[in-house]
């Protein structure tokens, strides 16, 4: 009980201070890791509830290793970006097929006010991961590169909330006033 009380003689300065170095510690990081194995996760979590451990070993089963996403309010839509560009890589069967859904996408944008003619500098690196020809990786590895399709993920999923408002609504209204409140501050960048 002592700890908590201790935190209310922290400073603003030292609050931000512990801010920063958290941001830097963050930020030395890669955008998209290699692969790595479940070694270490393992031993973090040695220790912890019998349900999460055995859990865990069974992914080793399932899975050769895991990425690690920079922790950067971005980590979601990276993850997904870099995910759905490595599938439609590893699955030539249905890259034609992902690829005209994503350039869908463009027409989504449209459809509920987005201006294309601007959008087009964000979708160009997307549509350039998707393509056979392209290594992939550089472009979710590169900081410039990644943000411009993260920027591209972002507005294609405000523009997907609102067209289907309805839907999604209910499950932003105990939080927020509006759906367009949640979007302007969660979704948008």
């Amino acid at each position: 009980m002592d700890e908590l009380n201790n935190y209310k003689d922290v400073s603003d300065e030292e609050i931000l201070k512990f801010e920063r170095s958290i941001k830097a510690e963050e930020s030395a990081k890669p955008l998209v890791s290699p692969i790595s194995s479940f070694n270490a996760l393992l031993l973090e979590y040695k220790n912890a509830s019998s349900v999460f451990t055995s859990k865990l070993k069974s992914l080793t089963e399932l899975h050769t290793g895991l990425r690690s996403i920079r922790k950067d309010g971005n980590c979601f839509y990276r993850a997904f970006g870099f995910r759905f560009a490595e599938l439609v890589h590893q699955n030539p069967q249905w890259r034609n097929a992902a690829i005209l859904r994503a350039s869908q996408t463009k027409d989504l944008l449209s459809e509920t006010g987005y201006d294309i003619s601007i959008l087009e500098d964000f979708w160009e690196p997307f549509n350039e991961a998707l393509k056979p020809e392209s290594i992939f990786e550089i472009s979710f590895t590169t900081e410039y590169l990644s943000d411009t399709i993260v920027c591209y993920l972002r507005l294609a999923t405000a523009a997907e909330l609102k067209k289907n408002r309805d839907m999604y609504e209910a499950f932003v209204l105990d939080s927020y006033s509006s759906l367009e409140s949640f979007i302007g501050s969660q979704v948008e960048p």
